[in-house]
């Protein structure tokens, strides 16, 4: 399986998320080593190769190149050192409202959401019942306080991947998301909405802002340690999602039939 033209980092970069996605972790650090020779200042190769390198169980390889990461473009930083979120989001109603979650502890693996990157993160539904609400957990600005808005969906999955059918969508103005990494509640509304036990949904998370400029960062870890779900990405060339073998800050919040 050979890029379609080898001189450019990106036919690297794209094929080491298949190799990803495939488990062939050996395989997508060569690719990217292959990449990163061709274009050394980009973060993301080095951040995608700190995961991997995590998957290999090669841990100093991997803090080695989630600091070079960080160097070159401070989303990554997330992944070494910050501030924990700044406050813990709060249930609907405590009483009756159970929580799926996941909420970052090592922050080895942060994202940026911009133009060009999406960001979603599947979650398997516990029982019967109605989802009432979630939580973004670790978002902030990067760089700066972005003109373009923050769009939340709530999406159905097909073989585990997300769908084209969203269930929920909300736009969040810049000005709503924490300057430093905090939480962003959703609301579904007084009727919510039904799921059944079992059923994979995602949270994803968008925005036109440009790359170059003030974006958004969502906290993870990379690799996390949900085992019900994970994050994707996907790129705005349309070659759809990818595994990217991280679980980013989240919590759901239903309620059971019956209740």
């Amino acid at each position: 399986m050979a890029p379609e033209n080898p001189n450019l980092s990106e036919d690297y970069y794209n094929r080491a998320f298949v190799y990803q996605s495939m488990g062939e972790y050996q395989q997508a650090v060569q690719d990217l080593t292959l990449a990163i020779g061709l274009s050394p200042v980009n973060g993301h190769l080095y951040d995608l190769r700190s995961a991997a390198y995590n998957r290999l169980g090669e841990t100093q390889k991997a803090i080695i190149d989630a600091e070079k990461a960080c160097l070159l473009e401070r989303t990554f930083c997330q992944a070494i050192a910050g501030p924990a979120p700044t406050s813990n989001p709060a249930p609907l109603n405590p009483a009756v409202d159970i929580a799926i979650a996941y909420m970052p502890s090592g922050h080895m693996g942060g994202l940026e959401i911009t133009a060009n990157q999406s960001v979603a993160q599947s979650f398997t539904v516990l029982s019967d019942g109605t989802l009432r609400g979630a939580a973004i957990v670790g978002i902030n600005h990067h760089r700066c306080t972005p003109a373009e808005d923050l769009h939340v969906r709530l999406f159905a999955t097909l073989n585990g991947f997300p769908s084209s059918q969203v269930f929920y969508e909300e736009v969040i103005p810049p000005k709503s998301v924490p300057e430093t990494r905090g939480t962003i509640d959703i609301d579904f509304g007084p009727n919510g909405w039904p799921v059944g036990k079992h059923e994979i949904l995602a949270l994803e998370l968008s925005t036109t802002a440009s790359p170059s400029g003030c974006t958004y960062g969502w906290d993870g870890d990379a690799p996390g340690n949900y085992s019900e779900g994970m994050a994707y990405i996907a790129h705005a060339n349309g070659s759809g999602w990818f595994e990217n073998l991280r679980d980013m800050g989240f919590q759901v919040f239903f309620v059971e039939s019956g209740e």
